[in-house]
This record gives structure tokens, C-alpha cells and sequence, in this order.
């Protein structure tokens, strides 16, 4: 028998009526989600790494065997 817990069929409930509000398109939830973000006025934190490309060695080797 499942549990029904009032507090998570709430969040469901918010998470549907959001989604149908922006017509299911999850670029527009994202959009609509950094614009309330940036209008928080709370400072924004990024954890995101950027790592540079590694270079591989098969590019020389293919240049070299077209010789």
C-alpha cells in the first residue's frame, strides 16, 4: 500500500502547474527560473569546472600516415 505524504503531493502539484504554465518547454521553465534567479538579487554561485581539452596524439599520427 503506498504512503500518501501531503507535503510531496504538494510539490507535485506546484511542479505540474509550473510545467503547464511554461507549456511543458523546459527551456522556457529554465529561462523563466534564471530570470527569477538574476532578479533575486542574492548572489549567484557556479560550482561548474571548466577544463581545458586535452590534445591527442592521433591527430599526428593521421597527418603523418597521408604523407
Amino acid at each position: 500500500m503506498k504512503t500518501i505524504n501531503p507535503m510531496i503531493e504538494e510539490i507535485h502539484a506546484f511542479r505540474a502547474e509550473y510545467a503547464r504554465k511554461y507549456g511543458y518547454d523546459l527551456r522556457a521553465i529554465c529561462d523563466a527560473a534564471r530570470q527569477k534567479q538574476m532578479q533575486s538579487g542574492h548572489e549567484i554561485v557556479s560550482f561548474f569546472v571548466q577544463t581545458q581539452a586535452v590534445k591527442s596524439n592521433l591527430s599526428l599520427t593521421n597527418q603523418t600516415n597521408h604523407k
